[in-house]
């Protein structure tokens, strides 16, 4: 069972992250994620007894998956996951009595070890194979919408979040350009604001055009 008193200082923390250091509550949650592993690391034993469980905190996050599968994590989540431990037990150093141990001696033992990392190819849908997909019979609005949908990621390269985010007034077909603009609603990485461009393939502009004129004054995705 997870030592209660470690469980309520990580809630203390996110709490200070939240009214102190004014982050959102998206990174809050991502803290609360990484934070996990230290808690489950640790298990039953105090937090002011880190130096002394084993194996050390950066061998263990290097397999502590969450979703059941086998193999390492990627080294820039283990990067980030130590990190936030490193300013985690540093507060509590700081700000918390009875936790001298974790000193800046220990805190420096905190760093990601060495990974070697394996780059995976990427897949990527050609010309040929977005206009195969693009001169499929369709039969429902369905099929209809999914097409359009397909034919709109390749030749814009919008990210998923945006897409699904996109209203109908961030989208200017006839302009090829889509505003990427966070104030209206376009979930975009990291909130930046930005205006990018449709590719201008005549054919597969067709197909959006198309499902534009059938949609008329609803969002065209």
């Amino acid at each position: 069972m997870i030592y209660r008193e470690n469980w309520k200082l990580v809630r203390e923390y996110l709490k200070y992250r939240i009214e102190v250091d004014h982050i959102s509550k998206s990174s809050q949650r991502l803290e609360e994620t990484r934070l996990r592993h230290l808690l489950e690391w640790a298990y039953d034993r105090a937090f002011y007894n880190v130096s002394k469980i084993r194996p050390g905190f950066p061998e263990y996050i290097l397999t502590a998956r969450m979703d059941g599968k086998k193999g390492l994590l990627s080294p820039i989540y283990v990067e980030k996951t130590i990190r936030s431990a490193y300013c985690f037990l540093k507060w509590v150093n700081i700000h918390k009595r009875g936790y001298s141990k974790i000193d800046q001696v220990y805190l420096d033992t905190l760093k990601p070890p060495r990974m070697v990392i394996e780059y995976k190819e990427h897949e990527a849908v050609t010309l040929e194979e977005i206009r195969a997909i693009a001169r499929a019979p369709v039969e429902t609005i369905g099929e209809r919408r999914i097409r359009a949908s397909s034919v709109f990621w390749f030749l814009s390269g919008i990210r998923i979040g945006a897409f699904v985010s996109l209203p109908l007034e961030a989208v200017d077909l006839y302009n090829l350009s889509i505003k990427q603009w966070p104030r209206l609603g376009v979930r975009t990485k990291f909130k930046k604001h930005a205006t990018t461009y449709l590719l201008n393939i005549p054919d597969l502009l067709g197909v959006l055009y198309e499902w534009s004129f059938l949609t008329l004054k609803t969002s065209p995705f």
